[in-house]
């Protein structure tokens, strides 16, 4: 799947199940449906490092952790401060 189709296909997952959450709930959970193919970039410096690269580190359980972990954290951050405002 390329990475648009992905994106959308993330937007779709979250007008679903979360479909009252904020532009920003919608905007993190495309973010984390997408961002295991960052390996795509590695396609436009040659068919070598897309081989070696695409599928491998990005699309790890770890890597998937870390990332869901640290948008979390950024959106409960931004959240937050956001709610602190209106009080």
């Amino acid at each position: 799947m390329d990475v648009g189709t992905q994106a959308l296909a993330s937007l779709v997952v979250a007008r679903a199940f979360v479909p009252r959450a904020s532009w920003r709930a919608w905007a993190v959970i495309v973010v984390a449906g997408t961002i295991a193919n960052v390996d795509f970039f590695s396609s436009m410096m040659s068919p070598g490092a897309y081989l070696e690269w695409h599928r491998t580190v990005a699309h790890s359980i770890v890597v998937s952790l870390i990332v869901s972990v640290g948008l979390a954290v950024a959106y409960r951050f931004v959240m937050h401060d956001r709610f602190e405002e209106k009080t």
